[in-house]
């Protein structure tokens, strides 16, 4: 089993444990495992009974904080629970029972301790933090003056293997519990980066139609005109409207609505330039910004979009039609988007009045009274 799959059957599945959760379900499953190494360990050395008692205690506690905290899904009441195992009671008891500052087994323990403070909210952290380190300088000096209360190893070859194998043992579990944590890491980053890009792309498209909405549209548009004065180049926009929206929500419902605008959305990305960009103006109101090109060829764009649209049919036969207006650029005129984009609605607005289905250009050039140019 690969450390992946291990990692996910130790700590649970990412979508269902936050990462804090799942450190702490493995460092408390690496816990276990060492309890157990280390008192096998004991068990062939011959250490005090005291302390293997300790250590059976130690791991059964462990073993039913991890029940709770991995199966249970009861964090902060786990997680406090071990830091108080294993800095308050376990720690004292391995030092004493396990030869002071010549055994090892207890700073194994407190080093699973700091781990699991680090994952405890800030006052916890630093309350269990300073009573680790108060502890442990009780304990030296308990030593010290009472050294007669500590049980020793006796026998040297036993002390420096106790030692040697308990830094062996915890230095092998932390590289192990490192590789975990970056591999969790990793997911969750790219989990936080996957959902970063769903918010940005629903921040910049229309829930329903799946065009550009209208606050990002008219960003676009916007930073287009700014490009354009600095490097000067034809553009035009597009400014589409079904024909009659209101009557087909009021006798099709409003869901039929809904599927009439995602028809023509769809429609509308399939025609368009790939240089092109299309977006959900309003209702039923769409655009279309079209770099490169002048009125003319705008408008031959805007004829075969509504072509395509008076070709579709939409549920029982049904078919609909777009209006459009189309304006050309004018940087001597045009000091904003939305004096651009009146034009093109004024063109839009004159389709209307000419009998609908039909594209409309403004191209009076000094944007007084403008004519229009009726459907081809």
């Amino acid at each position: 089993m690969d450390i992946k799959k291990l990692s996910l059957l130790v700590g649970g599945n990412p979508d269902s444990f936050s990462l804090k959760h799942r450190i702490f379900n493995i460092t408390a499953a690496v816990a276990i495992v060492v309890a157990l190494i280390v008192g096998i360990e004991n068990l062939f050395l011959n250490l005090s009974p005291l302390l293997n008692i300790s250590i059976f205690v130690y791991t059964m506690l462990m073993i039913l904080i991890y029940y709770l905290s991995r199966l249970k899904c009861i964090l902060e009441p786990s997680i406090t629970a071990a830091c108080i195992l294993l800095i308050l009671i376990f720690t004292p008891a391995s030092w004493i029972f396990n030869g002071g500052t010549d055994g090892g087994a207890h700073y194994t323990v407190m080093f699973y301790g700091l781990v699991i403070c680090a994952i405890c909210s800030d006052w916890k952290r630093n309350l269990f933090i300073f009573l680790l380190v108060l502890i442990v300088i009780g304990l030296g000096i308990f030593e010290y003056f009472y050294p007669q209360q500590i049980y020793y190893i006796d026998k040297r070859i036993l002390r420096y293997f106790d030692v040697i194998s308990s830094m062996v043992i915890t230095i092998g579990l932390t590289i192990l519990l490192f590789l975990v944590y970056i591999r969790n890491y990793d997911h969750e980053r790219a989990r936080v980066l996957q959902y970063s890009q769903l918010l940005e792309e629903m921040a910049i498209t229309d829930g329903l139609t799946g065009l550009f909405n209208h606050s990002y549209i008219y960003k676009l548009l916007e930073d287009i005109i700014i490009d354009s004065r600095r490097n000067p180049d034809k553009l035009s926009i597009i400014m589409l409207d079904l024909d009659y929206f209101k009557n087909i929500n009021d006798t099709f419902g409003h869901e039929f609505g809904n599927k009439v605008l995602v028809e023509v959305a769809s429609s509308l990305k399939n025609n368009i330039r790939s240089s092109d960009l299309a977006g959900r103006y309003g209702g039923e109101e769409f655009i279309v910004i079209c770099p490169g090109i002048g009125v003319q060829e705008a408008s031959a764009l805007a004829q075969r979009l509504i072509t395509e649209i008076e070709n579709l049919i939409i549920g029982d036969g049904i078919k609909v039609t777009l209006s459009g207006g189309v304006a050309e650029l004018d940087l001597d005129i045009d000091d904003t988007a939305i004096s651009f984009i009146e034009k093109a609605d004024d063109a839009l607005y004159q389709a209307k009045r000419m009998g609908r289905n039909r594209i409309a250009e403004y191209i009076n050039t000094r944007g007084r009274v403008p004519s229009f140019q009726p459907s081809y």
